[in-house]
Parts: C-alpha cells; structure tokens; sequence
C-alpha cells in the first residue's frame, strides 16, 4: 500500500494567496480602486510613472522630491511604466507584486518559526500574518512600501539568527548586503540595523544583550530626563536639535565607559559592591563628558540654540537607577541560579574578532547611506527626505488640521498601550483588550461617554492587563529554559530594541500624522512573540493522550478559518457585478477637476495623489511639502511659500475651506488669495492671486 503524497503547506499558501489576489487584479475598475485606499500610494505612482517616462524624479514635474522610500520606488517605477498602455493597468500588476511579497513574508515566518518553535507554530503564524484583514490590509492592500517592508524584515531576521559556529565574514556581507536594502525598503529601519549589528559582532558573548539593555535603558533615560525638564514649556521641540545630540552622545559614551570598568563581568561569588561602584563612577564620567561636549557644541561651536543643562544632571540620576538596577537584578538571579560568567570578554583575546566583524557588517551600510544622503543633497536641495522633515515641523505649529503632538512625558510612555491601529505601535495586542473591556463595561450598563463609563473602563483594563501579564510570567516560568534558548535563535532582544527606538523616534519628537503601516515592525515582534506563546500552550496539550492530533486538528481549523474569513471579505469588497456599473470617487474627483479648470492649469492640493495620477494636462501641486521639493518646504517653514507659488504662476487651490483659510501653515499663505470658484460640502475650487502690493 502506498502512501500518498501530500501537498506541501507552502504550496497551498501560494495557491490561495495568488488566486484571491488575482480576484481583486482583474476586478472591474470601480472595485479595484478599492485596494488603493490612501492617497500617499499615489504619490509613489506619480513620481514612478514620471521616472518611467523620463520626466525626473518629481511628483508635480516642477520640483525634484525625495519624500519617498527608494526601494519602493525602484519596484514601482517599471511597473508604472505601464501606465502608457492604460492608467489601471499597472494598479492591477501591483496588486499582484504585493501578493508575492506577502507569500514571501509568511513562508519565510513558517520556515523560521517551525524552524526553532514547531510545525503547527509555524502553519499557524504564517497564515495569521498573511490572512488576518487588518494586518493583510496594512502590509498588502493600499499600494505603500509595508509589503515589502515586511519581507525585508523577515528575511534579515532569518539570516541574523542562522549564524553558527565559527563567524563566516562572506555571510557577514551576506546580511549587511540585506541591511542596505531593509534601510531602503524604509529609512527608518536604521534603528534594527544598527542593533542587529550589535547582536552580530558580540555573538555568542553576554556583551551583545547587555550593551543592548544599556541602549534600552540610556534612550529611556534621557527622554525622561528631558520631558521632566521641558514638557511644561512652550519650547519642548525647540530643543530637539540638542536632544539628538545628547542622545547620540550618552548612549556610546556611557557603554563605553562601563566596558572599560568592567561592569559587563558578573560573578555570584560575594556581593559585588566594587563592581556596582565603578558602575557608578563609569556612569558619572560618561554624563560629566557628556555635559562638557554639549557646553562646547552649544557655547562655542553654537551647534543648536537652547541647551536646558538639568537634563543632563537627571539623566545621571535615572541612568544610575536603570543601569546599575539591572545589574543588580542580573547579580540576583545569578546568585540564586549559582551561574557566573565564566567568558573572556577583553578587548586584547577579541578586538581583532570584532573589529573585522563591524567593518564587514557596518562599512557597506554605512558607505551606501552617506552616497543616498549626498545623491538627495545633489539632486533634491536636502540630504534627509522632506517628508519627515515637514512632518516634524508640523508638531511645532499651534494650529493644524495634522493633529497634536506628544508634550508631556505620561503621553509618550502612554503611547505604548494606545489601542488605535493608527497610534497605536503594539495595536496587535492593545486593540484586543481595548475591545474586550469596552464590551464588558457596555454588558455592564455604564452610560457611554460618561466619567463612571470611563473610569470603570479604565480600571477593568488595568484588571485585565494585570491578568494578562500574569498568564505570559507563568508561562515564561514555566519554559524559561526554553525561553532563552529561542530569545536567543530568534533574536528578540535586538528586534525589540531597533521597535523601541523606532516607536520613540516618532512618538517623542513632535512627528505628526505617523501613518497606521508605519507600525510593521512592531507587528511582526508582537506575531514572533505571539508565536512563542502560542508553542507553550501547544506543548501543553500534546501532554495529553492523543495531544498531537488535537493540536494539528484546532491549528487546521484556525488556518482554514482564517483564509475563509479573508476571502469573503476580499469578495465582497471588490464586487464584480456592482463594480461594473460604478463609477470610484477618485474618477468623480478627477472629472469635476477637469470640468472646472483648463488644460494646462497648474493646481495646489493638501495630498493630491490619486488627482495628479488620473489628471490629464493638469500639474498637481502637493500644498502640503511631502513630495514637494525643499525650496518649497523651505518657504513653506518661513511662512513665504507663496513666492514659490507666485513663482510657478499656481492657478487653482483644491481643498477645504477650514483647512486652506483657518489652519496652520495655510491660513498664512493664502489668505486674501483665494477667490471661490465652486463651493461644496467637501472640497472647495479657488482661483488663486497673486497678492499686489502698492
């Protein structure tokens, strides 16, 4: 009797991802639109299809741009090359290049996580990442640069945790090759990088956790230190420029000078009272040196203008709390486990180790970001992308439509357990219980919008987040062993510590409108450690008789729910039947703009994407500065945009009437510059004047 021949997982995921995404490709225009969500994707395509046909990297055809992520660009633009054949056609190609990177993205999690973890983990998380709507819809649907995002993310993982044995510095090159295009595939990404770097050169030692927690808890330190000072000021993001700088300055100074007094040793033999000492001391000098550079880039050098010198004393404060308590905390463990660190971690046995290791892993990144910092600089007027810049510039205005920034400290920590797809960076886990309490408290009576509503609310999160985190200890209790042995072959510590300083790098620095898909990696270590979890409860029921085969039962069950779920959502949001006979708001938008302007006109727009990719002889002006170029971003910052417009001879602003007339930074461009052309409920057509002065 033969035994057939089962199909491979990996296989069946291609096929049903490919055909239900081949579903929404050729469906008819109105539905398919639908995929396209936001505006942002169309600033891509533009700039895209103006590459394609040789018109400059430029979204309006008179500015150069940067506000974009190359990679991301780099694939777009021959897909919308195609966009000389048929507008929609290249819209339906992506749909495609997006499927496949979210098949690459949930092989590559089943291959690493059945890997270290087990068979059903890994069925299990890779078809929740590929088939769960509200991750599908961040990471493949819309048309931004998450899909790809993710895939690089995965894949650098995968290579990062594979090193075994002796180091092979041709791998080496390998990950750093796959660093370069993980840091094009989102600029932000920098922050894994350079942790992963860490993780890499210092394998196989305590130092590479240890110098990571130091990071951890030094950024920590110095944003508290920071907010305590300045958060009840007016001036707390005219203070950013010395903010970086101090923050760039304490972190390696205080690693370093805590290596030099050998505050990375631990021994369980006696209290260590010495060793805690010269933490101590290291720690001081590192602030003392800190201090005294910042006196000369402010006071002599006069790098940036204010420098609130207490920041520096209660960063010492907090530093010596943070780290030299988990030292203390480590020591304890140590002592009660009866474990010393027996490890050479001199620099004379291993500098040459991890000299050759840094430059082969830290050169090519290095090398490739400062040629793309100088390429922007050369061709686009600014080395960082304008996008970001104006984004944080729009948390200094008093007035603006973008939203408020974080100003006080409870709210930048707080914003860890926003339970907002949005805002919230750890949603995957926030969402959830926000829903659950909301429900419990609605079954309970509590009158919405009411203080007893929200307290109750509150309080029962606490309850529930208590629960919670008392489920996830005993689990970790109970397979500690394990724990640490998949902390380390996953590498969760450098994963986790690149997610901190990218959450903090738009959540404490007045950044405004962080888009939902900014949250990827954040999504990813909640699924990674979602998995873990997941494992413990599967070894658990494998203990009883026929275990194996519940397991494989309920985690068969779960996957095939989850594509079905999937699938009739894509079904009925991209109808055929009804899609044929509609017609999608971007083509309403388009035609009303083409009836009401002539060809020819050159037209401002906040956002503007999905108008300028359909346009037809009409130049789309994106008032906002995302994909402008910096002269105009400049002006724009200086309150004199309206030279730049003079300049181009603008001819039309589209757009509403309390954002264009009553908001930050528009209100003081156009305002006696506008005459009303057509009024509606939305968006508003002026013509635009320039301002006579007698």
């Amino acid at each position: 009797m033969t035994r057939k021949k089962r199909i491979p997982f990996e296989l069946l995921i291609i096929i049903f991802t490919l055909v239900l995404h081949l579903y929404v490709a050729l469906s008819p225009e109105a539905s398919l639109l639908n995929w396209y969500q936001t505006d942002d994707a169309f600033y891509y395509f533009v700039i895209a299809r103006n590459i394609a046909e040789s018109k400059g990297i430029t979204f309006d055809g008179i500015s150069a741009t940067n506000g974009f992520h190359p990679l991301w660009m780099l694939i777009c633009v021959p897909v919308f090359a195609l966009a000389r054949v048929d507008l929609v056609l290249p819209l339906r190609v992506l749909v495609m290049v997006q499927a496949f990177f979210n098949i690459g993205t949930g092989i590559l999690l089943y291959r690493l996580l059945s890997k270290k973890l087990s068979l059903e983990a890994g069925w299990m998380i890779a078809i929740f990442w590929m088939f769960t709507p509200a991750i599908h819809g961040l990471t493949t649907m819309m048309g931004m640069e998450s899909g790809i995002n993710a895939f690089l993310l995965v894949t650098m993982l995968s290579v990062l945790t594979s090193f075994e044995g002796k180091i092979d510095l041709k791998k080496v090159l390998l990950l750093s090759g796959l660093a370069v295009l993980t840091l094009f595939g989102r600029l932000d990404n920098i922050f894994f990088i350079l942790a992963a770097g860490i993780w890499l050169v210092f394998r196989k030692s305590a130092l590479r956790w240890q110098i990571l927690l130091d990071l951890i808890f030094s950024l920590l330190s110095a944003l508290i230190a920071y907010y305590l000072r300045v958060q009840n000021t007016d001036n707390i993001f005219n203070f950013l420029p010395f903010a970086y700088l101090f923050i760039a300055l304490s972190m390696p100074l205080k690693v370093l000078l805590l290596y030099a007094a050998g505050s990375y040793t631990f021994t369980s033999n006696g209290f260590p009272l010495k060793s805690f000492l010269r933490s101590g001391y290291a720690i001081s000098i590192a602030s003392v040196v800190n201090g005294l550079l910042l006196f000369l880039f402010h006071d002599v050098l006069h790098v940036f203008l204010g420098f609130p010198r207490s920041v520096v004393a209660i960063d010492l404060g907090f530093s010596l709390i943070f780290l030299i308590g988990w030292r203390l905390i480590h020591y304890l463990k140590m002592r009660l486990s009866n474990h010393s660190q027996k490890e050479d971690i001199s620099l004379k046995k291993n500098w040459k180790q991890w000299l050759n290791t840094a430059i082969v892993y830290y050169f090519p990144i290095g090398l490739f970001l400062v040629a793309y910092l100088l390429w922007n600089k050369s061709y686009a007027g600014t080395a960082m992308p304008v996008s970001g810049q104006i984004k944080r510039w729009w948390g200094t205005l008093p007035l603006t439509v973008y939203g408020k920034p974080l100003k006080h400290l409870h709210e930048v920590l707080g914003s860890w357990f926003n339970p907002t797809i949005k805002n919230g960076p750890w949603w995957l886990v926030t969402k959830p219980v926000d829903i659950f309490t909301d429900i419990i408290t609605r079954m309970l009576g509590f009158p919405e919008k009411t203080i007893q509503f929200a307290n109750f609310k509150r309080d029962f999160g606490i309850t529930v987040w208590v629960v919670i985190g008392g489920i996830v200890f005993w689990l970790v209790q109970k397979h500690r062993s394990h724990l640490k042995k998949v902390h380390d072959e996953l590498a969760l510590l450098p994963f986790f510590t690149g997610c901190v300083f990218h959450m903090f790098s738009y959540k404490a620095t007045g950044y405004l409108h962080a888009k939902y898909w900014y949250w990827t990696s954040e999504m990813l270590f909640v699924v990674i450690i979602s998995s873990i979890l997941l494992e413990y409860v599967l070894q658990n029921i494998r203990q009883n008789k026929h275990g194996e085969k519940v397991v494989r039962f309920c985690v068969a069950v779960l996957c095939v729910i989850l594509i079905a779920n999937l699938s009739l959502s894509m079904i009925q949001s991209f109808p055929y039947q009804r899609g044929l006979d509609e017609i999608h708001s971007y083509r309403k938008e388009i035609e009303f703009i083409m009836h009401n302007t002539e060809p020819g006109s050159i037209i401002g727009m906040t956002g503007g994407g999905a108008i300028a990719y359909f346009s037809e002889n009409r130049a789309i002006v994106n008032l906002d500065g995302l994909v402008n170029g910096f002269e105009y971003s400049k002006l724009l910052q200086e309150a004199e945009a309206y030279l730049f417009l003079d300049k181009i001879g603008m001819d039309y602003v589209y757009a509403p009437e309390s954002m264009i007339l009553e908001s930050d930074p528009y209100g003081w461009i156009f305002m006696d510059r506008l005459e009303p052309v057509i009024m509606t409920n939305g968006f508003n057509l002026y013509t635009y004047h320039k301002l006579i002065v007698d």
